[in-house]
């Protein structure tokens, strides 16, 4: 039997706190509202999330295993390995690719490419336990560390322009695939 889903509404925030951030801000009141909502309810503290700065953010080396995450990729830099920056298709996993790739082009490194799966065809995540995305499957790809090693099997040529031609309907410029 389905789940019934049902939307969760906060109840308003404070008007007069509300009001206050509106005027103090110069933003309407519905963005203060959902400010004031948030536990925003300061100019501090409205200031603060607005403008943040870097001080303000997690100690990236509290996730699991990031120190080993971080030796592969020296290493891999390091050793002028192949490096594939697999993504996600939303707006953060594809941010998060162009900042991944643009920073290893910066510090130099030339061997490497990205990819970022079709949400329709492909799903989400490298893998799923015995099914792999086209692409994934055909570079040989198990898990994100694979990606960093000489793909498996090429894809044909017919297949990459599929693909590309496939994406160019989501995406102003095809994905890169590896030079055959």
């Amino acid at each position: 039997m389905p789940t019934e889903k049902r939307w969760v509404v906060k109840p308003q925030g404070d008007p007069a706190t509300a009001a206050m951030l509106a005027a103090a801000l110069r933003i309407s009141p519905v963005l203060a509202n959902l400010l004031v909502q948030r536990g925003i309810d300061t100019v501090e503290k409205a200031d603060k999330f607005f403008k943040p700065n870097l001080a303000d953010l997690h100690d990236p080396f509290l996730m699991k295993d990031m120190d080993k995450a971080v030796e592969r990729v020296e290493r891999a830099v390091r050793d002028h390995e192949k490096i594939m920056v697999y993504g996600d298709y939303d707006v953060d996993g594809c941010t998060a690719v162009a900042l991944v790739y643009k920073f290893l082009r910066q510090i130099g490194h030339k061997n490497l490419m990205f990819y970022i799966p079709d949400r329709y065809t492909e799903g989400y995540g490298i893998s799923v336990k015995g099914s792999t995305s086209p692409p994934a499957r055909a570079w040989g790809l198990s898990s994100p560390w694979t990606a960093a090693s000489k793909p498996r099997k090429r894809l044909s040529m017919r297949r990459r322009r599929a693909w590309i031609s496939s994406s160019a309907t989501t995406t102003s410029r095809p994905r890169r695939f590896p030079a055959p």
